[in-house]
């Protein structure tokens, strides 16, 4: 469920709480922070990540994305945030010649799981004059094939290969939207591929309208409009968000641990609070 915390990140926050509870406590907020209220119109889902808002008070520090979850992460009472920006291999995706695929252009790419909550439907649907490339697989690959047989399903992709289909394709569409960031819009931008995305949080925080991609809530209109970004400029914004710019920006946020701050009655508090969740 997306209103749930990863298991490794609540095992990894209780012995953090326990024997060092001044660490620096570095954790995600991803899919929950977007896709609950989308889910509930109560505030009483929030109530499955208090765990991590124990966290954000105890902690030096708690991770946030981009402005935009960040913004959503203090609304909700959330502190002590700090950013740490995704990281893209800049090296594995780069431009490449697009004669690897044999395809009408302009060639749309959708690369990622075929599950129902990526709206994959909305970029198959739209009107479009070229190809369409559907790069992944998931459950819903099976009906999505069915449905939509003028498409070009590619299946599981890895590595070298994924990064060859993906630079080979004209633009990117990214139809989600409950994604908080989508790492896929970063590795699309380093080989030089638009995207073409909603107006909604997670693409608002990384694709620049106009520059990188184009937002619009005519998904259609913003594939059209994404034909003509430079692709240039979507290769020199990737290459702010390397590997080597994340793993320093991580680093400018680590703390001194302080072992023995809290007492031990504190700290047994602390591990009963961060497992009600």
């Amino acid at each position: 469920m997306p209103c749930t915390l990863p298991p490794k990140g609540r095992w990894a926050c209780r012995p953090s709480i326990l024997r060092e509870p001044g660490i620096a406590l570095h954790h995600f907020l991803s899919h929950a922070v977007s896709a609950i209220p989308a889910i509930a119109t109560s505030d009483s889902p929030w109530a499955l990540i208090r765990g991590a808002a124990l966290v954000s008070r105890r902690g030096r520090a708690l991770h946030g994305q981009y402005p935009t979850v960040a913004a959503q992460l203090t609304g909700r009472g959330f502190s002590n945030l700090v950013r740490w920006q995704r990281g893209v291999d800049t090296q594995l995706f780069h431009p490449r010649a697009k004669g690897f695929l044999e395809l009408p252009r302009p060639i749309a790419a959708y690369v990622g799981r075929l599950a129902i909550e990526k709206n994959i439907d909305a970029f198959l649907r739209m009107p479009w004059a070229g190809s369409k490339l559907v790069i992944g697989d998931g459950p819903e690959r099976t009906r999505l094939e069915a449905q939509y047989p003028a498409a070009r399903f590619a299946g599981f992709r890895f590595g070298d290969d994924l990064a060859a289909h993906l630079a080979a394709s004209d633009i990117m569409v990214f139809p989600s939207l409950t994604d908080t960031f989508g790492l896929v819009n970063l590795e699309a931008m380093a080989c030089g591929v638009p995207v073409a995305a909603y107006p909604v949080t997670g693409p608002i925080d990384v694709i620049e309208d106009g520059v990188t991609g184009a937002l619009d809530n005519d998904l259609a209109r913003a594939a059209t409009r994404a034909l003509l970004v430079d692709p240039a400029a979507c290769r020199k914004r990737a290459l702010r968000a390397g590997w080597d710019a994340c793993a320093r920006e991580f680093e400018s946020n680590l703390a001194e641990c302080r072992p023995h701050a809290l007492s031990y009655r504190s700290r047994r508090r602390a591990l009963v609070d961060s497992l009600v969740i």
